[in-house]
């Protein structure tokens, strides 16, 4: 019997991901992202990450706590995501600042997140594409 492939709208999964991140489900968001999923960090010096397990890796390392989420679908395939991050500093200081990251879902996969400075630079990047 022929079953169509699931398809998620990137909304749902961008929520997903966080929903996991909160609970510090690892293995949850690792399951929502593609095999070969990309992950371009402007903000961060502007670091490129491809594939499930650097990614993981990167942000199992990063520090970052997120919290306090804007959901914006912009289609089926993107949604833009406002994030107010928290990052614990060496000198057992803290660091708030806010991003904005891109998700592109394709079926039931996250398949390319990017991170931007602000929602602007965020939704600038898709009237590019």
């Amino acid at each position: 019997m022929f079953r169509p492939m699931a398809r998620k709208a990137a909304v749902e999964l961008a929520r997903e991901w966080f929903s996991h991140a909160e609970e510090g489900n690892a293995d949850g968001m690792a399951d929502l992202l593609a095999d070969d999923a990309t992950f371009h960090a402007e903000t961060i010096r502007g670091q490129r990450f491809r594939g499930r397990e650097s990614i993981e890796r990167f942000l199992a390392e990063s520090g970052f706590e997120a919290r306090g989420y804007s959901y914006t679908a912009v289609d089926f395939e993107y949604a833009v995501v406002t994030v107010s991050l928290r990052r614990r500093l060496p000198g057992h200081g803290l660091a708030d600042s806010t991003l904005a990251m891109v998700f592109k879902g394709e079926g039931d996969e996250i398949v390319c997140m990017d991170a931007f400075p602000s929602a602007d630079a965020a939704f600038a990047s898709l009237a590019r594409d």
